[in-house]
């Protein structure tokens, strides 16, 4: 709980003035998850998630989230190959804008074409429903990329695909040093 500034383009909050443009807004999250190893064959994670926004102002939009996930990846028997299942489905509830829920699944193989390079590719279904015009957005997606990994302070990560919605791209790069971690990236999506 704390007071906040509701706009962007109003004079920000500090403490001790009285203004116009904060407001208290209180949240919260709970997000309990359980795990299990099936062996050296794979890993699984189940995760729920709840979490709450509102504002003490009525204009300001109050809602609620639950959300679930389930991660399913391949252990460490499988070297050369690997893989990974990701499902996730989420209700809000927003005052203002109504009810939406967002369902996604996606699936990736990975191949390994030495210890520094990996190739893989995914493929998925996204889903969006919402109120207001149109009501339901969604379709199929696939990628493909590869992962570098030089040396143990250094990746890129880079991938081109398609959504429902067009082409997309993303470029990752990490370089680690002693004291300091540099990181890029960009996604166009």
């Amino acid at each position: 709980r704390a007071r906040q500034s509701v706009s962007a383009f109003g004079p920000q909050f500090q403490q001790g003035y009285n203004d116009t443009n904060s407001d208290i807004i209180t949240t919260y999250r709970l997000s309990p998850y359980l795990t299990h190893r099936f062996g050296t064959a794979a890993t699984a994670q189940l995760r729920y998630t709840r979490d709450s926004v509102k504002s003490s102002r009525n204009f300001l939009s109050n809602s609620t989230s639950d959300a679930a996930t389930l991660n399913l990846a391949s252990g460490p028997a499988f070297t050369s190959f690997g893989w990974d299942l990701a499902v996730y489905h989420q209700q809000l509830d927003d005052v203002l804008a109504g009810k939406s829920e967002v369902d996604n699944a996606k699936g990736t193989l990975r191949y390994r074409l030495k210890q520094s390079l990996s190739l893989y590719t995914n493929a998925g279904y996204d889903r969006y429903t919402y109120q207001g015009l149109g009501g339901t957005t969604g379709g199929k997606s696939f990628a493909g990329g590869f992962t570098w990994t030089p040396s143990l302070r250094t990746s890129i990560d880079a991938s081109v695909g398609r959504r429902y919605f067009g082409k997309t791209y993303s470029l990752a790069a990490t370089v680690r040093s002693r004291k300091t971690v540099f990181n890029a990236s960009y996604r166009d999506e």
